[in-house]
């Protein structure tokens, strides 16, 4: 996945952050017009058991509020069979 975004462009080297497991405190290492890349991972519906769902507008939303925008969104079509149509990515980018 990040294979196809990196070559078609829509991710500037250099500037990008995958976070891992945690809270989002990393997010402040970005500079501006960094793109912080998220895989909200499930959506929808999803069993009541570990892991819960996440809303990824509401991730958005949060991270507007601490200045980042929506740069790209996509349901990924590759994603593996188990988890297709229950995981977004979401690129933010850090205003400045």
């Amino acid at each position: 996945m990040f294979v196809r975004l990196a070559q078609s462009g829509q991710l500037p080297p250099g500037k990008m952050l995958v976070l891992g497991a945690g809270r989002g405190y990393d997010a402040r290492l970005l500079r501006p017009g960094g793109l912080l890349i998220m895989l909200a991972f499930p959506i929808g519906r999803w069993g009541g058991s570990p892991p819960y769902t996440v809303q990824p507008d509401a991730i958005i939303e949060l991270y507007s509020e601490h200045g980042f925008s929506l740069a790209y969104r996509e349901i990924p079509d590759d994603a593996v069979p188990a988890r297709r149509g229950v995981e977004e990515l979401l690129l933010l980018q850090k205003g400045g």
